[in-house]
């Protein structure tokens, strides 16, 4: 069962890094293409199922970042921004101080309060688009990758800290097919 709170930070720490993965995607597609055109052991259904897997990954990642989207604009502006600055810019804890011009407790509390909202919200916007959590949510790519983030999180490291280590397990899985 995938922690959602570990899920969310996941997914907005890699949020500004989406376009960079659906390249990726699309180079390991054309990669793939290219490899099952010069290879005899794979046969063209085999090589059409992982295309088809690939894309539907690009997919999954696209309609994740456009109810996203849709999650900061329902949220209160304040609660947005914080969570914007943080995890989508990756702005550090003390420039994010700093520049919301609270007390450090204060601006963790309402920090903690914005992902908490932005859970709740994003919640209902998942549930109202059953597709997207049955594919995502429930996919074992996905559950492995956010099973691997919560043992990173048992150490007592922050993901958001290093966005590249979610892209790397996102790629490094989907390299498997090439």
């Amino acid at each position: 069962m995938i922690n959602f709170e570990i899920w969310c930070k996941s997914f907005l720490s890699i949020y500004s890094l989406l376009p960079t993965l659906t390249d990726a995607i699309d180079r390991l597609v054309v990669a793939q293409a290219i490899c099952s055109s010069s290879s005899d052991d794979g046969s063209v259904l085999s090589q059409a199922s992982k295309l088809t897997q690939l894309s539907q990954y690009k997919i999954n990642l696209i309609n994740l970042k456009l109810l996203t989207d849709k999650t900061l604009v329902m949220m209160p502006k304040d609660s947005a921004q914080l969570i914007i600055m943080r995890y989508i810019d990756g702005v550090c804890v003390k420039d994010c101080i700093e520049i919301s011009g609270y007390q450090k407790r204060s601006y963790f509390r309402r920090l903690g309060s914005a992902l908490k909202t932005f859970q709740s919200i994003f919640k209902k916007v998942l549930s109202s688009s059953k597709p997207v959590i049955q594919r995502v949510l429930k996919d074992e790519f996905w559950n492995e990758i956010f099973d691997n983030i919560s043992k990173f999180n048992s150490y007592g490291k922050e993901v958001s800290s290093c966005p590249d280590l979610v892209c790397g397990l996102i790629l490094s899985k989907m390299r498997k097919f090439v």
